[in-house]
């Protein structure tokens, strides 16, 4: 079972992406680390895929109704920016 999870795990396979990849995490989200999702962002920059980073800082695994508006808008711009040229 553990070399299946780690044949899987997303750390391990970040070379297989080709697409730009966008990444939301709360700063204090207790079922995701921040750390695990900043290790996941460097992976992919080693990788050469670019990668959009959104740390929302003093939220949790849920955010707050000004986060998620904020959030929002900056899916929205990554959508415009990369996915509908």
């Amino acid at each position: 079972m553990r070399a299946f999870l780690e044949q899987i795990a997303s750390l391990n396979n970040t070379a297989k992406l080709k697409k730009r990849l966008m990444i939301v995490q709360g700063e204090n989200d207790a079922r995701v680390r921040a750390s695990e999702a900043e290790q996941m962002v460097e992976a992919v920059k080693k990788s050469g895929t670019h990668i959009w980073f959104l740390l929302a800082k003093n939220e949790g695994h849920d955010f707050t109704q000004n986060t998620l508006n904020y959030e929002l808008y900056q899916t929205v711009l990554f959508v415009k920016e990369f996915l509908l040229k």
